[in-house]
């Protein structure tokens, strides 16, 4: 009987001992699955990658830029905040220079100027180039950056031997995408131009983010 009561009480301990450790297995392999999910995962497939990307909902990059027309231009700092479909773009200068904010909802783009004053741009692209004097591709920047076309409009674009977009011309705009590196499992655009007739946009993204 004594014998029979050790055996039934080490049975229970193991069973005790086996729950607990399926009730943690489970839950990190939630925290496993939580983790990915916030994160693209890589794709050959250059279809399925666009599919992938063009139903991203949130995520945001940080950079450097170059603007040129003729021999004029700049450098500076881009920062892009995609959440759905509205953006958040900001764009740092030279010392100076101050900043400049765009805000986008996909329907009223707003402006925000280095001196803090804000304005609707009624045609985003003319409008900052009346202004500034140089063009950005604002209703097609949040697709090109990651490496696919703007589904809404007609193309023209290359894939290299990887799956991924090396040249696109959409619009009057083409971009060349010359070097892709790895940001949280993905392949993504990492050094890439994009240029008009008289715009040249040299890009480095130095951190891509997907909350």
């Amino acid at each position: 009987m004594f014998v029979n009561d050790i055996l039934l009480n080490r049975h229970k301990i193991f069973l005790f001992r086996l729950a607990k450790i399926s009730a943690c297995c489970i839950i990190l392999s939630s925290c496993t699955a939580l983790k990915l999910s916030n994160e693209p995962i890589f794709i050959e497939s250059f279809d399925s990658r666009q599919e992938f990307l063009d139903k991203l909902d949130s995520w945001e990059f940080r950079s450097r830029i170059a603007i040129k027309v003729g021999e004029e231009g700049f450098n500076g700092k881009l920062h892009w905040i995609q959440t759905s479909n509205k953006s958040y773009l900001t764009l740092n200068g030279p010392i100076g220079f101050g900043a400049l904010k765009i805000k986008s909802n996909g329907v009223i783009v707003s402006l925000t100027d280095i001196n803090g004053n804000k304005s609707v741009l009624e045609n985003p692209e003319t409008d900052i180039f009346n202004i500034y004097g140089w063009h950005i591709p604002i209703n097609s920047f949040q697709y090109w950056i990651l490496g696919i076309p703007n589904p809404s409009a007609k193309k023209e674009f290359t894939v290299d031997e990887n799956g991924l977009m090396s040249w696109l011309q959409q619009g009057n705009w083409e971009i060349n995408i010359s070097r892709y590196r790895k940001f949280s499992g993905q392949k993504m655009p990492y050094i890439l131009k994009m240029s008009n007739s008289d715009t040249d946009i040299n890009i480095i993204i130095d951190k891509w983010m997907f909350n």
